[in-house]
């Protein structure tokens, strides 16, 4: 797998652990797809900087004190495939929930030009299968 682009994907996951919103928009084109499925936090296509700034600062609302950790990253031409973990408190336990990530990640010139949510938790095996990880 080529060194930049997961580079840029460590670093894009770890500005959003950090909740560092000028870090992770830095790491973006201009014209960034960001696409989300109907399930999640914020559902739907998003175009450009300032439309991903917005969904970042929703989800970390959202989410409380979610963190990502990356497994596994898989290469499938021009896209990079992430197998992650989502971990966060249950609010007002603090007992710990992990959700499995997949996403698929376009990098070009050390950019993110396209990001999109594949599948979580119940959809997880079901995405994985989708694009030929077993």
């Amino acid at each position: 797998m080529p060194e930049e682009p997961e580079r840029v994907i460590r670093e894009a996951v770890d500005a959003w652990n950090r909740r560092d919103l000028d870090a992770l928009i830095a790491l973006c084109s201009e014209d960034v797809v960001f696409v989300n499925p109907p399930n999640a936090v914020e559902p739907g296509t998003r175009r450009g900087v300032e439309e991903v700034r917005e969904v970042a600062r929703k989800q970390w609302e959202f989410l409380g004190d979610a963190t990502q950790r990356i497994e596994r990253l898989h290469e499938r031409g021009e896209t990079i495939i992430v197998e992650a973990v989502a971990t966060r408190r249950m609010p007002g336990s603090g007992v710990p929930i992990k959700n499995r990530l997949l996403s698929a990640w376009t990098i070009r010139n050390d950019l993110i030009e396209r990001l999109e949510a594949l599948g979580g938790g119940s959809d997880f095996d079901e995405a994985r299968r989708s694009v030929g990880l077993d």
